[in-house]
């Protein structure tokens, strides 16, 4: 609680000290002795209110309002607060807030002499409630009401929106009704894609033997033996069939994607109608497939250039070994019959 009040230079005190009780304080005098003086030096040092020099006493250039340890100075030029030793420049009517969240005081915090009784005569219930409510900080309940209403309304309007959306959506059903006959058209892609994923269960399968060809030629790099590699060689020829029917599944397959593509090409010329949507995603998912076993064909021939550079590497190692051997076996003395 404040203790301490000291007017200097202010109005009718020169230099006037009172002292307040810690309850209330009772200001009783005579007409012009000043009374009122003191309550504008209170809003004075609260509110930096009134304004401008014409309270400074006659015949003074400044004066001073002290508050404990609060002081407002005010001349015909400067207008300053001072706090524990530091000068702060008030500007205008604003208190700055060093000062502010010392005094620890509001505007409502003051009742003029003749004011009308606060929040009784001087305001509606409109005005009464919104002062309630910030001095209770209820603002935040305020905002979250406005916010629910905010969203209320937009609610409302999403409503609103999606009810004309359906209206506008069951209309285009209605025009697409003369469409239908386009179900045969689905009915016929339908058919290729189940043929497609015939072919492509035939893929998977071809697929299992291009892996044993890879498992055989990663034998065949790791013999050392000469009989074991011309066997291995023999089984990889014989491979090579396999792969010959492979590439004639993978050319069947190819003609079948662009009869299905131009199926697909036939029937957007068209309409974009609703049940062959579906069935186009999955052709989509089924093409992917046909790309990847485009990949795989690479890798088939790549396989296959590696046989041929095994038979070579083969029929060079017989030439080889027929010269070095002559036609006879060192061993038992029969005559070799060397196929190059």
């Amino acid at each position: 609680m404040p203790k301490q009040l000291h007017l200097k230079g202010f109005q009718a005190h020169s230099n006037s000290v009172l002292t307040l009780a810690p309850t209330i304080t009772a200001i009783v005098g005579e007409s012009n002795a000043g009374k009122s003086s003191i309550i504008r030096a209170v809003r004075f040092l609260l509110e930096n209110k009134p304004n401008g020099n014409k309270f400074i006493q006659k015949g003074k250039s400044t004066c001073t309002v002290t508050l404990d340890s609060i002081t407002h100075t005010r001349t015909k030029k400067d207008n300053t607060y001072q706090l524990n030793n530091t000068t702060y420049k008030a500007l205008k009517q604003k208190v700055p807030e060093d000062i502010q969240e010392a005094l620890n005081v509001s505007e409502y915090s003051i009742q003029p002499q003749h004011a009308k009784l606060f929040l009784i005569d001087d305001s509606t219930s409109g005005e009464a409630v919104a002062k309630l409510s910030q001095l209770a900080d209820l603002s935040l309940a305020q905002d979250s009401m406005k916010l629910v209403n905010t969203k209320r309304r937009a609610l409302t309007a999403s409503i609103k929106a999606n009810k004309e959306l359906i209206l506008q959506i069951e209309d285009e059903l209605k025009q697409a009704e003369p469409y239908k006959s386009l179900s045969d058209q689905s009915e016929i892609i339908v058919n290729k894609i189940r043929q497609y994923q015939s072919k492509s269960k035939q893929y998977t399968e071809l697929q299992l033997q291009l892996q044993s060809i890879s498992t055989k030629q990663q034998e065949v790099d790791r013999a050392v033996d000469v009989s074991d590699n011309i066997q291995q060689c023999k089984q990889l020829i014989t491979r090579q069939t396999e792969i010959d029917k492979l590439k004639r599944q993978c050319t069947a397959l190819s003609r079948l994607v662009l009869s299905v593509q131009e199926a697909e090409h036939t029937v957007q010329s068209a309409v974009d109608p609703v049940p062959l949507i579906e069935s186009i995603k999955e052709y989509k998912k089924e093409e992917q497939k046909v790309q990847k076993l485009h990949n795989k064909i690479e890798r088939v021939l790549h396989l296959e250039q590696q046989v041929k550079n095994t038979e070579q590497k083969l029929i060079n190692f017989k030439r080889k070994y027929k010269n070095q051997l002559s036609g006879v076996c060192p061993l038992c003395g029969n005559q070799l019959h060397i196929e190059v």
